[in-house]
């Protein structure tokens, strides 16, 4: 199948490796569960990170937007404390899709392969799937729900604490999402304009990209 290019790779191991990740990430990291997709949020519930992570016995890979390797790792580093976790960038490693399929809620066709074979762009399989996929201009704007991250399984509610827990909880039982994405087509010389009207303002999570012939374009706007 496909392998992709600008994808950073984290190696997490030790003996509190899979402690650690679930102190961090919005759903439940356990050894040998697949590839899952999964968010860092700040403590207001705004998504810091968006990544894959392919769990094996004694060690995750987080595979992440490559421009923000270093700034994950330097975030995760600055959290490990006494925790037995070794964290390494695997930059000979890249993200490579084995089937065309989803596998159940939060489980993906995804493995981690050598870099030594084209490769093409993660972006049209995320749009595919309906996965956001946060780069640096979008970091710290989106909650997890306007993401319909809840409607793709990928939130936690029963686990542990982690950072916006609070927040994404308190949506859940007692408010009301009022904001979804959306894929938007957009203007071939104007990528902020939608080709048809929306229902409200949209808040892009994402740049657009030339797809099939169209320019399209993840957004987050009211529902009605």
């Amino acid at each position: 199948m496909t392998s992709f290019n600008n994808i950073g790779i984290v190696q997490l191991s030790g003996d509190h490796c899979f402690d650690f990740l679930n102190n961090q990430c919005i759903n439940r990291i356990e050894p040998y569960s697949g590839c899952q997709y999964s968010v860092i949020c700040n403590a207001k519930g705004r998504i810091l990170f968006s990544f894959f992570i392919i769990n094996n016995a004694n060690s995750s890979y987080v595979a992440i937007h490559q421009p923000l390797t270093k700034v994950l790792t330097q975030y995760l580093n600055m959290r490990r404390f006494r925790m037995n976790v070794d964290i390494v960038v695997r930059p000979e490693k890249t993200l490579h899709l084995t089937d065309e399929s989803i596998i159940s809620p939060n489980q993906y066709p995804m493995s981690i392969k050598d870099l030594n074979e084209p490769s093409d762009s993660i972006i049209p399989t995320l749009f595919k799937w309906g996965l956001p996929w946060i780069t640096e201009a979008y970091q710290e704007q989106h909650i997890p729900q306007h993401l319909n991250l809840d409607q793709k399984g990928v939130i936690d509610l029963k686990k542990g604490c982690y950072p916006g827990q609070e927040i994404i909880a308190r949506l859940h039982y007692l408010g009301k999402i009022k904001k979804r994405m959306q894929l938007f087509t957009v203007l071939e010389n104007d990528h902020n304009e939608p080709s048809s009207d929306p229902s409200s303002e949209i808040e892009w999570c994402s740049d657009a990209y030339q797809i099939k012939g169209k320019w399209l374009r993840q957004g987050v706007c009211k529902q009605n």
